[in-house]
């Protein structure tokens, strides 16, 4: 088969992350972002509305279990800006004042929705799971190929 026209493009999804031409992250985070936005408006006229009986607790529960691993997926190996992580936050500060049914007129600060949530921002926890991600590759055998390629990326080279 090698033969075949193999077609180049600027973009593509494999196994759910967004690769793109310019090795960023930035599509790939926009996107998710557009993911949950739209799981959190499909949950909107049963979970999320002004009339529903649901608790908070179980509300935040909710979005914790199925709208933030919508967004997080992949996020071990995005390359964050502050820009990015700031895009994040907004996000899960935007899906937290829904949940708490708090109108985009009364003026809360984002201190107190976390406070009344509980919440710690999603830049935490991308920050966590990088974390964690490194940790995992560093500690791996150095026969591996993961570990091998970690150790040739943070190795100094010798001043000439």
């Amino acid at each position: 088969m090698a033969d075949e026209h193999v077609e180049v493009v600027d973009a593509f999804v494999y196994l759910g992350c967004l690769i793109d031409s310019s090795g960023g992250s930035r599509v790939g985070v926009l996107r998710r972002i557009g993911l949950a936005w739209s799981c959190m408006n499909m949950l909107e006229m049963r979970i999320w509305i002004w009339k529903s009986s649901i608790w908070l607790k179980t509300k935040l529960r909710l979005y914790q279990t199925y709208i933030v691993p919508v967004l997080m997926y992949g996020c071990e190996t995005w390359a964050t800006t502050k820009y990015l992580l700031s895009r994040l936050d907004a996000f899960d500060t935007w899906a937290l004042r829904k949940i708490l049914r708090i109108p985009y007129t009364r003026h809360v600060s984002n201190a107190e929705v976390r406070r009344t949530t509980g919440c710690s921002p999603l830049s935490h926890l991308v920050t966590n799971r990088r974390l964690w991600l490194f940790g995992h590759i560093a500690r791996s055998s150095p026969r591996e190929d993961h570990h091998r390629a970690l150790a040739a990326s943070i190795r100094q080279v010798p001043p000439d």
